[in-house]
C-alpha cells in the first residue's frame, strides 16, 4: 500500500541548522549580533536600521501587542547600538 504522507516526507529538503548560532544572546551585544537581530547589514544606513526596528515592533514583538518584554529590550538595544555606532563614525 502506497502512503502519500511517507512520500511527501521523503521529498522534503534537508535543512541545515548549522547556519544559526547556538544558544541565546551574548552577555554584551556587539555590532554583528545587533545586525543579525534586526536583519540588516553592518554597512546599512541609519534609515534602514530604523525601518527594520519599526517593522519588528509592528509585527507583534512589542509587549502591548502580546509580545515579550525581553525580546523588545534586545531589539531596542540592537537599534541603539547600531545607530550610535553610525553617528560616531560620521
Amino acid at each position: 500500500m502506497y502512503n502519500l504522507c511517507n512520500c511527501a516526507i521523503r521529498k522534503q529538503p534537508k535543512f541545515d541548522f548549522k547556519v544559526y548560532d547556538k544558544g541565546g544572546f551574548k552577555d554584551e551585544m556587539n555590532k554583528q549580533e545587533a545586525a543579525r537581530i534586526l536583519g540588516v547589514g553592518l554597512s546599512s544606513p541609519v534609515s534602514r536600521i530604523k525601518d527594520a526596528h519599526r517593522r519588528l515592533m509592528l509585527s507583534g514583538i512589542h509587549p502591548d501587542k502580546g509580545g515579550s518584554a525581553y525580546m523588545t529590550t534586545k531589539i531596542n538595544e540592537a537599534k541603539d547600538l547600531l545607530v550610535k555606532s553610525k553617528k560616531r563614525d560620521s
